[in-house]
């Protein structure tokens, strides 16, 4: 009896889950800015990699506990396909992140000079603001089907999804003066310094378009 109940009337639901998911897309996020500022002074990140690692790994225990409850067939108001899509795209998010923590962890650029900082400085709360406005989106997305999928909810998940991708918009231009400062620096530093640098910016140009992506996922959630 109590089986069957607890089917019926599982203690998390799917968007609950996605939330706690996105909690941890949150938490990560806000540690991108004194990862950055730390490895421009050349400082130890040690902790804040691993404190972006022990996050990921709790984020796929979260991305099982979803699969699984899917597996007990319970009705929503939303696909599972759909659902598991969207965790899927905020799942690279997390990755990418960790991606980003870890590589710092690799190599220290002594190259960098205050222009190219200040261009990683743009980049980083960019790329903290498009994420920021994501994570809105996915509380906003509980509210529109609580509300059962109200007009005003739905309205305020396209414009944050607008200001999403000006911001990516934002991050393109940012990560081509950093391209030109690679190239006009490309016979005074050392070239791998250079490639890992351009390989490092790739990352957040990888979230930022991810963000676009699932932003408009999310839209298309609800239509």
């Amino acid at each position: 009896m109590t089986n069957f109940i607890s089917k019926l009337f599982p203690k998390d639901t799917p968007m609950s889950l996605l939330i706690k998911h996105n909690n941890i897309l949150k938490e990560v996020t806000e540690k991108l800015d004194p990862l950055v500022d730390k490895y421009i002074k050349n400082e130890d990140i040690f902790e804040i990699v691993k404190f972006i690692s022990k996050k990921e790994s709790e984020a796929d225990k979260i991305k099982f506990e979803l699969r699984k409850l899917f597996q007990k067939k319970i009705k929503t108001p939303y696909a599972a396909t759909d659902m598991l899509e969207m965790l899927h795209k905020y799942d690279f998010l997390i990755d990418s992140i960790e991606d980003i923590a870890k590589k710092m962890s690799l190599n220290q650029i002594d190259c960098l000079d205050s222009e190219v900082e200040d261009y990683l400085k743009d980049l980083t709360h960019v790329i903290m603001k498009s994420l920021k406005y994501l994570e809105k989106m996915t509380q906003k997305a509980k509210k529109a089907i609580n509300s059962s999928f109200a007009q005003k909810y739905i309205d305020d998940e396209i414009n944050e999804t607008i200001k999403i991708e000006d911001l990516e918009v934002k991050v393109d231009k940012i990560s081509l003066k950093i391209g030109k400062w690679i190239y006009s620096h490309k016979h005074e530093h050392n070239t791998l310094d250079l490639i890992f640098l351009k390989e490092l910016v790739m990352l957040f140009v990888e979230i930022a378009d991810e963000a676009e992506n699932t932003a408009e996922l999310m839209n298309a959630f609800f239509k």
